[in-house]
């Protein structure tokens, strides 16, 4: 990874490796890539620093093939819906953490699909699980709009578009 390039992180969405330094954070110098939130604001500074050694927390943005590929598989994906919260939020995070796309747009669809049913006897997703679709969708949305070089505004009505 190269200071410039457009990536993906777990828990910041995508980023841009905005530089290399050495740091020690306590155990010992390590060089570290240090990245800005892509879609954060100008007056926004936050950095992250990812040690260059542990590649497993970031990953290179997907290829326009390979969100159109998903994309086209959301159909197929089945609805991993459980009914106590306690074990559908230990599921979900299982699942999120594995960092799939896949994966991640498989919970996206349980959840929409859960808020529509709910929608039918005038009720909503819980507090947890419509903050965890926010954020769910917030970085599926981040790097589909980067790699299908559109606006993050427009990314959830173009995959409505394609899916249905």
């Amino acid at each position: 990874m190269n200071i410039g390039d457009i990536v993906v992180t777990k828990d910041s969405g995508v980023c841009k490796i905005i530089d290399k330094e050495i740091k020690d954070f306590g155990i010992g110098p390590k060089t570290y890539l240090i990245l800005r939130p892509y879609f954060a604001k100008e007056t926004d500074q936050s950095k992250i620093f990812i040690p260059e050694d542990n590649k497993n927390l970031i990953r290179p943005v997907m290829k326009k093939e390979e969100v159109l590929k998903v994309i086209d598989n959301i159909p197929l994906l089945e609805s991993v819906w459980y009914s106590d919260q306690k074990i559908r939020r230990l599921k979900f995070e299982e699942m999120y953490r594995t960092g799939d796309v896949n994966k991640i747009c498989q919970l996206i669809k349980t959840l929409v699909n859960r808020n529509e049913e709910l929608k039918l006897s005038k009720h909503t997703l819980s507090m947890l699980d419509k903050e965890f679709l926010d954020k769910l969708k917030e970085g599926i949305c981040q790097e589909f709009a980067i790699a299908l070089n559109m606006p993050f505004e427009s990314i959830e009505s173009f995959i409505a578009e394609k899916v249905n």
